[in-house]
């Protein structure tokens, strides 16, 4: 998520005064590309999850019941989402287990930047584990300058191989360049950089 497409984010607090102070201080995160999506009203949450599939959802906790937060995270097209508890007040820590982490509004700036820094490279880690030995080789092979036919000889694999793995990469990654699929193999140590 920090490599190369804007990371979609999700503040859901029907506070206007705290959702708006946790989207300016998102926006000050100026080494990172992110679309933010505000929701007042929780009964538009589902249909936002639904619809735009944010990569982080920060939630106040009080406003999302364990039992939604675990339904949410049983549908598959909602599993990829990383949970943070907006914490606001004193609240009972049993509310608090079942997301991926906690912001407190007592959090500063850089505390807050290190908490949402994490869980995307932890998105970007779970990517490049989904990837499988011989994709993490293809994209080395893109990476040092290598066409299609050559990489198809070095891998010992026919150009149609080496081009179905180029597809299947570019949908599990959603890169589709060549510069973009570099930068992912630096960002993930795939390949080393001098």
């Amino acid at each position: 998520m920090i490599t190369n497409h804007k990371t979609r984010i999700a503040v859901a607090e029907p506070s206007f005064i705290i959702r708006s102070g946790i989207i300016a201080t998102l926006k000050r995160f100026t080494s990172l590309s992110i679309e933010v999506y505000e929701i007042s009203e929780m009964e538009n949450l589902e249909l936002l999850l639904m619809t735009h599939t944010p990569d982080l959802l920060i939630v106040n906790p009080v406003c999302m019941d364990s039992h939604t937060l675990s339904l949410f995270k049983r549908n598959p097209r909602l599993q990829a989402i990383k949970y943070i508890a907006l914490q606001t007040s004193v609240i009972n820590i049993s509310l608090l287990k079942h997301f991926d982490q906690i912001i407190s509004i007592m959090h500063n700036v850089e505390q807050i930047r290190e908490i949402v820094y994490k869980l995307i490279i932890s998105s970007d880690n779970e990517d490049t584990q989904a990837l499988s030995e011989r994709e993490k080789d293809i994209i080395t092979s893109i990476a040092e300058g290598l066409t299609n036919k050559e990489i198809a000889y070095k891998l010992h694999i026919s150009i149609n191989t080496v081009m179905t793995h180029r597809k299947n990469i570019s949908k599990k990654l959603n890169i589709h360049s060549t510069a973009g699929l570099i930068l992912y193999a630096v960002a993930n140590h795939l390949i080393e950089t001098n």
